[in-house]
């Protein structure tokens, strides 16, 4: 399958990637095998060892083991997962090492903090595997058990691109295999998904001897089925799935302890048998060679770009630093950009001609425009706040609360004034970020802070807000400039904050430049990336920029007794003012 991403761009201008880790990760296990040895040795490189620690399922039941109530567990495989379960039925749990077929018919994960890193292939991934090896074209067939796995449903109707045909054959039991097979005359590949009812040892040596006699390959899902005689599948080693882990983990840490949404590995390897490839005279050269193209070509992405005409260089550059990031995460992206006037009407249908899997929207307008459209490609959203895009994976182009707090505490962490800040005081929009302060107060309680909200509806309100909050701040306060404010406003803030050596920052340069302290802007290229990575059946969730370059005024550091050159290493930008006090 050819992922394509529409990319739409209709830039409204808003108002160094960081990760971390839950204190305690307890990974469960039910055997010692080779793989989870592997696996044991790549998670153990990855997370710090005291945050680290792997049990036996037994002992989830052992009223001898104590267990602390903040932590995650990893569990690796069913009975592990099943311990876990039934022990620990509250806690933050990923599966790792089970199946999408297993783990979602447990009944019991449904209103759980539950999610998987399944270990079956992706079945589009499988599709775009079989395209490699007959690119002129492909008529698939599937064999699936009726009340099973509804793969049918869950490929959609559109076909992917290079794919002629899926047929999909439904039997009650294995002795009707045989007869679902007799098709298989109108179908180059069969593809085999997950399931235990119709794939075994003794039926899988029926079909392979059946497909082989009429010159048709097996794409499997499994190595062992590569061995058996099937022509190539994907896997996943441990340690793709320890790097999943780490991703996963950041994540949950990075959108304030949410368990992420089960998903697929991203990477994968490749198995292929040589000897079905040669016997079915397709062509290959170096093995190795062979696997990484195929990486590369299932991998590979088409990026439309729709944008409205650039209204300044600054815009244009933004884009297009989004745009390598979007290249960098994987360099098989081609981008093809189209210019669209702001008021174009044809954009719905040009996304509901193109057979989209993927749009990523710019901006409430582009938004609205894909959302106006019947098609059922997977959107992601980066802009401003949007009450309709609330449930559109993507990005709000506005600074994590959880980042900043945890920048001002580390910049004041050495001040020669011995600085401790307990509270942190915003005057917000409530209509615009009524929903980051949410987010914001469950950060600040991580960082140990008291966060002092405000909420406003209008200039007038907002300065009243700060006229009676400058005369009340002490030594332990900070302000938050989250909205935009009023060059008056920031006027009376910078002199306040200089007076009365208060720290402020902000999501915005000029603030900066204006005499705050510091403020977090997005590093583009990485919030590009970070859209790449965006995939579906993972993180549905709109979350703040993530990834942060930070900018300092220096002399306002070191009125607050801040020592410049300990900390110049973490800002990108720096900004020598002169203040009038």
């Amino acid at each position: 399958m050819a992922l394509v991403i529409t990319i739409i761009m209709l830039w409204s201008n808003p108002g160094a990637s960081s990760t971390c880790a839950p204190k305690k990760v307890m990974v469960v296990y039910s055997e010692s095998s080779k793989v989870f040895l592997e696996f044991k040795r790549d998670v153990s490189a990855r997370i710090p060892s005291n945050n680290l620690q792997f049990i036996h399922s037994s002992m989830l039941n052992n009223k001898q083991t104590v267990i602390n109530d903040d932590v995650v567990y990893v569990a690796v495989g069913q009975t592990a997962l099943q311990s876990v379960i039934k022990y620990q039925p509250h806690a933050p749990t990923l599966s790792v090492f089970n199946s999408y077929d297993y783990f979602n018919q447990i009944d019991d994960i449904t209103n759980q903090p539950v999610s998987a890193i399944y270990i079956d292939p992706e079945p589009k991934k499988l599709i775009r595997l079989a395209h490699f090896f007959f690119p002129q074209g492909v008529k698939l067939l599937v064999l699936q058990t009726r009340g099973g796995t509804n793969y049918e449903n869950s490929m959609g109707s559109t076909l992917p691109k290079g794919i002629t045909s899926i047929q999909y054959e439904y039997i009650n039991n294995k002795k009707e295999i045989t007869r679902a097979l007799s098709n298989i005359d109108e179908a180059d590949v069969i593809l085999a998904l997950p399931d235990k009812d119709i794939y075994d040892t003794e039926t899988l040596k029926s079909i392979l001897l059946q497909s082989y006699r009429r010159g048709k390959v097996i794409i499997g899902y499994n190595p062992g089925m590569v061995k058996a005689g099937a022509l190539s599948t994907i896997h996943y080693t441990p340690q793709i799935i320890g790097s999943e882990v780490e991703s996963w983990l950041n994540e949950y840490c990075e959108y304030n302890e949410t368990v992420p949404r089960s998903r697929y590995p991203r990477d994968f390897n490749i198995a292929i048998n040589e000897q079905v490839a040669r016997s079915m005279e397709i062509p290959l050269q170096n093995n190795e060679d062979i696997k990484k193209k195929i990486i590369a070509y299932i991998k590979k992405d088409i990026s439309l770009v729709l944008h409205s005409s650039f209204r300044n260089n600054k815009t244009e550059k933004k884009i297009n630093n989004i745009i390598k990031g979007i290249k960098k995460k994987n360099e098989q992206y081609g981008i093809k950009t189209i210019s669209l006037s702001a008021t174009d009407a044809k954009v719905p249908k040009l996304l509901e001609h193109n057979k989209l899997a993927n749009v990523i929207a710019f901006g409430s307008k582009a938004f609205n425009r894909m959302a106006a459209t019947s098609n059922d490609f997977f959107a992601v959203y980066i802009g401003s706040y949007n009450k309709a895009a609330i449930t559109t994976p993507g990005i709000i182009y506005t600074a994590s609360p959880n980042m900043q707090f945890k920048q001002l505490k580390k910049v004041l962490k050495n001040s020669n004034n011995r600085v401790k800040i307990k509270r942190i005081h915003v005057v917000y929009n409530e209509n615009k970020s009524s929903w980051l302060i949410e987010q914001a107060k469950k950060s600040a309680k991580r960082h140990q802070l008291t966060l002092i909200t405000y909420p406003s509806s209008s200039i007038k309100e907002t300065a009243q807000h700060y006229e009676k909050l400058i005369a009340t701040l002490t030594s332990a306060d900070s302000i938050w400039l989250l909205n935009h404010t009023s060059k008056n406003i920031l006027k009376l803030i910078v002199r306040a904050s200089w007076k009365k050596k208060i720290p402020v920052f902000s999501n915005r340069l000029s603030d900066v430049e204006a005499g705050i302290l510091f403020a977090a802007y997005p590093d583009l290229i990485l919030t590009g990336t970070r859209l790449a990575s965006i995939e579906k059946n993972r993180n549905n969730r709109l979350t703040p920029l993530l990834d942060l370059n930070y900018a300092l005024n220096t002399r306002t550091a070191t009125h607050l007794g801040i020592p410049v050159s300990t900390v110049l290493d973490d800002y990108k930008t720096t900004y020598p003012m002169h203040i009038t006090e």
